[in-house]
């Protein structure tokens, strides 16, 4: 479907339109989601997708590379929440592969802050938010609670940020646990 949406958009509104980049990136994410590292990359590329790109490193491994990319990247109050909430996952991600815990549990907290604020305008039972999008509502609790997990064994501090949500990161990773 993702093809034949593709190849209608590049007819019918050419190459450089943006439903149709759209539907380069909907199949960059579908590659993506199969592991097929050098097919997602070539359709992100077409479509000019940095997050698509930043996406691809991190799932790679390759964290100083999608903390470059992220760099001309801007998290400001202009860009739409989910932008935001992709900018502060992706970067808490890459900042946790290599190693820089406190500044990775930051991110991804302003990531689940935008979670945050996006799920309670949906009406009714809210636990079914975070499963769409292909689950992308719900990776910045993950990666907050895994890098809790990570900063609680080594024995890191909560940055204070996170102080509220309890004295240590075991406490703070468990109240988002069940968030």
């Amino acid at each position: 479907l993702f093809q034949r949406a593709l190849k209608i958009h590049e007819k019918a509104l050419g190459p450089e339109h943006r439903y149709t980049a759209t539907s380069l990136n909907n199949l960059g994410f579908f590659y993506l989601s199969r592991k097929a590292w050098p097919q997602a990359e070539n359709y992100f590329k077409q479509g000019r997708s940095k997050v698509g790109m930043v996406w691809l490193a991190l799932a790679r491994g390759r964290f100083a590379e999608a903390l470059g990319l992220l760099e001309g990247m801007d998290p400001s109050w202009r860009a739409p929440p989910p932008y935001q909430m992709h900018f502060y996952t992706q970067r808490g991600l890459a900042l946790a592969g290599v190693g820089r815990l406190p500044e990775a549990s930051v991110s991804l907290w302003q990531a689940v802050q935008g979670t945050e604020s996006l799920r309670q305008k949906v009406a009714g039972e809210r636990t079914g938010f975070l499963q769409a999008g292909f689950g992308w509502y719900i990776r910045p609790y993950r990666g907050l609670v895994t890098v809790l997990a990570q900063m609680d064994i080594k024995g890191i501090a909560l940055p204070t940020e996170l102080k509220q949500y309890g004295p240590e990161p075991r406490a703070a990773a468990l109240y988002f646990a069940e968030a």
